[in-house]
């Protein structure tokens, strides 16, 4: 067996030593040569069909070498090694995977409206209710625990998330929606909320 190839294959580190060497740091240039050596090692250990264009060689190279910077080489090394451990097949080889297996977030970023919309549903699930008055108010949760009353205060809502309960008609209006047309509502906060 070859010295890269050895290199690649050898026994597994400790986390806690994958920990420490992923704080290594290379330029550019050698994190873009050993994610070019790491594609050409997957490429030949799970032959591809399909030919690759120019374009999309260097996407994923580029995307090898971003894994490299935030993870390190060590633990790129390593997450090569367990994806082509894992997978059998060319295309589960994908960019995700590989940074998943590098121990890297790969989840799509979230939209800013999405927190905004649970702290809203949140708030209408635990925390509307009505005063003497009969109108809606937001309140403290209080629920039973072995015993004792547990206090669950309001969350905290910031101004544009308040406007953008006042222009779809108050919390009254958006306990009414709970839950049959919670989906059209969030389309219409989606559409108005500006933080």
């Amino acid at each position: 067996m070859g010295t890269v190839m050895g290199e690649l294959l050898s026994t597994k580190l400790s986390e806690s030593k994958c920990d420490e060497l992923s704080t290594v740091r290379v330029d550019a240039e050698e994190a873009k040569h050993l994610a070019a050596t790491a594609w050409q090692l997957c490429r030949e250990a799970l032959p591809f069909t399909a030919p690759e264009s120019d374009e999309l060689l260097r996407y994923k190279i580029g995307e090898l070498q971003e894994i490299i910077f935030e993870a390190g080489p060590e633990r790129f090394n390593l997450a090569i090694r367990r994806c082509l451990r894992i997978y059998s097949k060319p295309w589960e080889l994908s960019v995700a995977n590989i940074r998943r297996e590098a121990g890297l977030d790969c989840s799509p970023t979230k939209p800013l409206y999405v927190e905004a919309w649970e702290l809203i549903t949140q708030c209408v699930r635990y925390h509307v209710g009505r005063n003497a008055d009969g109108r809606v108010v937001l309140e403290p949760r209080v629920t039973m625990r072995d015993g004792r009353a547990m206090t669950t205060p309001v969350p905290e809502l910031s101004e544009p998330i308040r406007l953008a309960v006042d222009l779809m008609g108050g919390w009254e209006s958006l306990q009414d929606a709970y839950p049959s047309f919670w989906g059209a509502r969030l389309t219409h906060f989606r559409d108005i909320y500006r933080p």
